[in-house]
């Protein structure tokens, strides 16, 4: 049986507009206010393949953030390279941290003019087949209670340049997108960066995770060569 084409979309824009922004982004519900004195400006490309979502946005003014993040989906953030400060919920976030939304849960943020952010949104059902094929604790074991988690700088480095050279490539060349191996980058690769910033937080958790993931690169490197012109998943990955 062929399996079905994952819907994909990019929105890649710049808006003086709150409410013009907020409608044209999706999934997200957004309640900002502006709180100092100046012409609003933001910046935002989103991309979505299939239930995975990707985002770059920046903001110019002086923000008090609320709203949602996507129902049914896990969130992470990180902020870029030269962000300016947030305050989320009610604590400093450093370029080393990450923050992470359960499915549909509060923004609860103040974000100072230059602010810039990286988001990843996945379905917690992806994240649980990826921990399986690395033999590495459930998602929800790996987060615990934890929404703010402080990991090693070149993690979160490697998944940063990663994400922006996804997104530099898809907004020069947006047919890119429905490729195979750009399908693969987003699904796989960017999956498999997060899982590793997550593990690094458990040093138990390093030895094992790293073997697993060098055998499994492998394998999966194996199966899209064979299978190069065929849509691939996670669970194709993890035979």
């Amino acid at each position: 049986m062929q399996r079905q084409e994952l819907k994909s979309f990019i929105l890649n824009d710049r808006f003086t507009d709150f409410e013009e922004f907020t409608q044209a982004t999706r999934a997200w519900d957004l309640d900002f206010i502006q709180l100092d004195r100046g012409n609003f400006e933001t910046e935002i490309t989103q991309v979505g393949v299939g239930d995975v979502l990707l985002a770059q946005a920046s903001f110019n003014r002086f923000i008090d953030q609320r709203g949602s993040s996507p129902p049914g989906l896990w969130t992470f953030a990180i902020l870029a390279d030269k962000s300016s400060d947030i305050i989320w919920r009610g604590r400093q976030v450093s370029k080393k941290s990450m923050m992470i939304y359960a499915p549909g849960s509060e923004i609860d943020a103040q974000s100072r003019p230059g602010f810039a952010v990286y988001t990843l949104s996945y379905p917690e059902s992806l994240l649980d087949e990826l921990a399986q094929m690395f033999g590495v604790p459930s998602f929800r074991k790996l987060i615990g209670s934890r929404d703010l988690i402080t990991t090693n700088a070149a993690e979160i480095s490697i998944y940063r340049e990663q994400i922006k050279h996804i997104l530099s490539t898809i907004k020069e060349r947006p047919l890119k997108l429905n490729s195979h191996t750009m399908l693969h980058e987003i699904r796989f690769g960017l999956s498999q960066q997060l899982l590793s910033t997550l593990v690094f937080s458990h040093p138990e958790y390093h030895q094992p995770f790293y073997r697993r993931r060098d055998r499994a690169l492998r394998r999966a490197k194996a199966y899209l060569r064979e299978h190069a012109q065929e849509p691939v998943t996670v669970r194709d990955l993890c035979r």
